[in-house]
Formats: C-alpha cells, structure tokens, sequence
C-alpha cells in the first residue's frame, strides 16, 4: 500500500510539471481566470454541473467563490447544478438523464453568466448538452463595430518565439482581417517594448523599421507593426496601435509576474514592511534612480473611449505621460499613499533581466495631440494614491 501511495504522489508531481511547462494550457487557465473575473464584476454568477468526482470538483470550485480563496473577498454568486437532487431527479424521470443539466442550464443561465461544465472523460453527454445550451446564450457576433484587442502573452522574458508570434502575430493579424471584412474599427495593444533601448528615442513618428527590440516579447509586437506598415492589404475603417508604456492599476493580478511594480511592491510592503528595486548595473543611473514613463490603466481606458468617440483618427500612437520618473519616486509614492515611513532594500538584478533591461523610457506625445486628445493623465502620485488606497488596499482583486 505504501509503494501505491508513493506512486500516486509521484504521479501527481509529474502532471503538474508537464502542466508548468505546457505554455498553451496555461494560456488557456489565464483565460479562464480572466473570464471568471470579467463575469463577477460584471454581477454575473459562476454555474457548474459534474458528475461523480467532477461533481465534488463543481461543489469546491463553487464554495472557494461564495466563502474566501486565499483572501479574503466579498461572497461572489456561484450555483452547483448537480447539488439540486430533487430538480435533477425529477428531470431525469421526465426527459432522461441526459437532459438533467441542461434544462436546468436553460432555467437559470443568463447571457452575463459565466458556465464551467467539468467531465473528466471530456464526452459526458449531459455535460455537453449542458455546454451547448451555454453557447446558444453567447451573444452572436453579427453587429460587431469595434474591437479593443489587448490580450496578448506579455512576459519579457519568454523565450519560446514561435509562441508569442502564434499568440501576439497571428492572431492580431486574424482580428484585423475579422475587422476590415466586417467594417470595424480595430484598436490593438502594440508596446514600447518596440523601442528597446531607447538609443533612437521615443518617438512614434519615427521609421519602425529602425527600431531593434531588447526581447522576443517587443519583437512580436514590432513584427505586426511592420506587417501593417508593409503587408496589410485590408485595413479596418479605424485602425489604431497604442505602444503603451509602463501601465498599472486595478485587475492586472492575472498577469502574475508580469503585472506592475506598482501591484508587485504593494505586496512586498504588506508582507515584510519594505519594497524591493533593482540595483543598477548601468554607471549613468543609482539603484533605484532608473526611469519609466508610468500610465495609470484609468487614463488608458480614457483614451480608448475617446478612440472610440473619434473614428477618423487611425494611427500608431505612444500612450504615456510623457514624463519619466524614477522607482525610487514609485517607493516614495506608496509609501506615502499607505502613510508609511520610507523603506527601500536594493537587490541584484537577475542574470535572465540584466542584458534586456530598459534603463530609461519616456513616451514622446505629441502625435497624440496632434489628433486632438486633450484629457490629462494622472500623475505618478495620482495613479499611486487612487490604486493603492482604492482597490488594493481593500484587497479588491476582482470588485
């Protein structure tokens, strides 16, 4: 018995390192999590249904919801189709077993719900049938007028290319097609990431093709600015690359070790009282005295609503503020918004980090203006004070 259980542990061990290293399948978790969280805070609720184990899998998933997960969070909405006996019994008598979690599905889903249909084998019918019901909910997609396509693999340290050219080239490439077809504007997320290192300045008027990334992740996004430039032969009515810089604020949880410094200190000083920086390993900057141009995602979300409200304007745009400041500056502003006295500890830079750092960006804006937008951007201070005081120290991830 005991070689079993060893074995079952060791089993187990050897899933979840295939499951660490399978890039599509955690793309397709983070979908998942982004889905779940775009349905909560819209006021939609979570409906699940299983059977046998997947059953107990639905009733955990949906307890983790309504009681707390890893912190505490206000009870969300969630319904466990399979927990309802009577109903089910009564529709297994009636119309079939196959037949028990759709018509429930059809009773209680609405088009701001999100569903999860759990089968181990993948063909449990009155899963899929439950599944279908779900889809025949979707909205169809007949009088799409705008795309905002932000969704993209955004690790700068990711080093599987043919990956990020599937997810951040390819699939850009089909929404822009979708667009032009169809007579929409299409909005896309390009990067500054584009610029590497600065020595050509930040200037979006400048020829792309001069530009020389520091990642995979900035090529990816510098190769669809090019395809647009050279090999587009389709246009959407509008169409619009935003190169934006350093963005932070609320929802960004989901993108882990890529979210911002500013999600990742506040963390840091709830935990043991100080935030960490990089120590510098450039002789022109300190530790700590490095520069970004920071955007708050708020002020971004300005400017698309204003693209929006604008269809003649097309174009690759900066999306910054057009002034950089130091990390030291960021520690200062959260310490400040917590009522915090200051407490920096420097670290080494990773191996993985120091030959693609950016030591300085800063976005030139003036093309932007030139279009006529006209909204300011918060400063650093602003940004800090509204996400810190706001949305995480209410430990709001999801709100």
């Amino acid at each position: 018995m005991e070689g079993i259980v060893k074995q079952r542990i060791l089993d187990s061990i050897e899933l979840k390192e295939k499951l660490v290293n399978n890039e599509e399948l955690i793309s397709v978790i983070n979908g998942l999590s982004s889905c779940l969280g775009a349905t909560l805070k819209q006021g939609g609720k979570v409906v699940l249904c299983g059977n046998g184990g997947s059953a107990s899998d639905a009733l955990h998933f949906a307890s983790e919801i309504v009681g707390r997960f890893q912190f505490d969070h206000i009870p969300w909405p969630a319904l466990v189709l399979n927990a309802d006996m009577a109903t089910m019994t009564a529709i297994a008598n009636d119309f079939g077993y196959d037949n028990v979690f759709a018509r429930q599905a059809k009773a209680h889903l609405k088009s701001n719900d999100l569903f999860i249909g759990i089968s181990t084998s993948g063909d449990s019918e009155n899963v899929v049938r439950a599944i279908e019901v779900a889809k025949d909910m979707l909205p169809k997609l007949e009088n799409v007028t705008h795309i905002i396509h932000l969704g993209a693999c955004s690790s700068t340290t990711e080093r599987d290319f043919d990956y990020l050219i599937h997810n951040n080239f390819e699939f850009t490439k089909t929404l822009w097609n979708y667009c032009s077809e169809k007579r929409a504007s299409f909005i896309y997320a390009s990067s500054a990431a584009t610029y590497g290192d600065g020595s050509m300045e930040f200037d979006d008027r400048i020829d792309i093709d001069k530009l020389r990334p520091l990642n995979a992740y900035g090529y990816s996004k510098q190769i669809f600015d090019q395809w647009v430039k050279h090999h587009a032969d389709v246009f959407p009515v509008q169409h619009v690359g935003l190169k934006f810089f350093n963005v932070y604020g609320p929802d960004e949880y989901f993108k882990e070790s890529m979210a911002s410094m500013v999600y990742h200190g506040y963390n840091q000083i709830m935990a043991d009282g100080q935030i960490r920086l990089f120590k510098s390993c450039n002789p022109k900057y300190k530790d700590g005295e490095q520069l970004r141009d920071f955007v708050y995602v708020k002020d971004v979300c300005s400017l698309i609503m204003w693209l929006i409200n604008n269809p003649g304007v097309s174009g690759l745009f900066n999306v910054g503020t057009g002034k950089a400041q130091s990390f030291n500056e960021l520690a200062k502003a959260f310490f400040n918004a917590l009522d915090l006295a200051l407490n920096i500890h420097y670290i080494d830079m990773t191996e993985e980090v120091k030959g693609k750092y950016q030591y300085y960006t800063q976005a030139k804006m003036d093309s932007l203006r030139e279009v006529g937008y006209a909204l300011k951007f918060s400063t650093l201070e602003e940004g800090v004070s509204d996400y810190v005081q706001n949305y995480l120290s209410r430990n709001y991830e999801i709100y």
